[in-house]
């Protein structure tokens, strides 16, 4: 029952997320329903295998959509690759060492909690190694909210300009029409 009653949480916040158009809204709605849920009933629960099917099917869906074109695409884009995965470690590193000096952590715990990676892979990889998991779950969750829930609202709009986009489809239509026929 406490399965359902969890699942029924999530799905729930996740569908309200969805129809505010929150980016991410299912995944960031599951998490906040479930994560509410929890706080006032103490009763969430999910089963072990309900992870490993989640899982499973993540990488199936993800790898499903893989061609050809795209391995050749991340040949072509290997400067790049190696330039973003740089960047993530430097920025790891010095965010895991500002963790652990600014707070209680141990630098492992620390460095878990600065990597830009899953909020369901980490906290396991976390465990594996030993690492505090109760402090890389609260700091990956928080992370992985503001990642799919404000950043992309955020870059968005700069991307935009500042513009919302009916004022960006005006401007391209009137750009149209100005153009000399040719």
């Amino acid at each position: 029952m406490d399965i359902l009653l969890t699942l029924s949480a999530a799905a729930l916040a996740g569908m309200l997320f969805y129809k505010i158009k929150i980016p991410g809204g299912l995944l960031v709605g599951g998490i906040v329903g479930t994560l509410l849920f929890s706080l006032t009933f103490q009763k969430a629960h999910m089963p072990y295998a309900a992870k490993f099917f989640s899982q499973v099917a993540t990488g199936a869906f993800i790898s499903s959509s893989v061609s050809r074109s795209d391995i050749r695409k991340i040949i072509e884009n290997l400067p790049v690759i190696l330039i973003q995965i740089s960047s993530f470690l430097i920025l790891n590193l010095l965010l895991g060492g500002l963790l652990f000096f600014i707070s209680d952590m141990d630098l492992l715990t620390a460095m878990m909690c600065a990597i830009p990676g899953g909020l369901s892979d980490v906290p396991l990889t976390a465990s594996d190694m030993g690492a505090d998991v109760s402090s890389v779950v609260v700091l990956q969750f928080i992370r992985s909210c503001v990642g799919i829930g404000i950043f992309p609202m955020w870059i968005l709009h700069v991307s935009r300009g500042g513009r919302p986009e009916s004022d960006k489809k005006t401007v391209r239509k009137q750009e149209r029409h100005m153009k000399p026929a040719g």
